[in-house]
């Protein structure tokens, strides 16, 4: 059975996405190895590397930018996929970028803003904590207060996101979809 412990240990790292990270010198010229190919390092790798003079790009296993939301919401349903089959419900759901009192909106640099739900229950963002270190947790549980407070404040008003798949808000608690609810996000 699924639970926010679970799932954080499933999503919320560099290692459970296998990210890797592309380095460059301070010029952006890429770093080579003594072959001539590319160097890469690994997310435990680039935590002991002292060299400041390295840039670093994250990106996915396949390749796939390692800071966009909607690669990580890409990414996560994939895993689920491979995990579970269709024993969960996972959607994507993205932000329209005048979601009112979307915290992330503000934050992500891009404008625009992808999450998984899964169950109607659980919020997966791993962007929120890998990529912008906004939260400690990539998980939401929003059956518990905590989780739906830190939620409403990131997150904004879920009737402004756009299911990419179809998922029914109204099969989401009531807490949170609720607009009388919805707690304003700090500036």
């Amino acid at each position: 059975m699924l639970n926010a412990e679970i799932l954080e240990n499933m999503f919320g790292s560099d290692e459970a996405f296998g990210m890797r990270f592309r380095v460059f010198n301070r010029d952006f010229t890429p770093k080579l190895d003594e072959n001539g190919d590319q160097v890469y390092l690994t997310a435990e790798e680039m935590r002991k590397n002292e060299d400041i003079s390295l840039e670093v790009l994250s990106e996915f296993p396949n390749g796939d930018d390692g800071v966009v939301p909607y690669y990580f919401a890409q990414h996560v349903m994939e895993i689920m996929a491979n995990n579970f089959g269709d024993t969960h419900s996972c959607h994507i759901v993205e932000f329209e970028t005048t979601n009112p009192n979307s915290r992330v909106c503000d934050i992500n640099p891009l404008q625009e803003y992808a999450l998984v739900v899964i169950d109607y229950r659980y919020l997966i963002d791993p962007a929120n904590k890998i990529v912008f270190d906004v939260n400690d947790h990539a998980v939401f549980d929003l059956e518990n207060p905590d989780h739906l407070r830190k939620a409403q404040k990131l997150y904004g008003n879920p009737e402004k996101w756009v299911g990419s798949d179809g998922w029914m808000l109204e099969k989401m608690p009531a807490e949170f979809r609720h607009p009388s609810n919805q707690i304003q996000a700090a500036p």
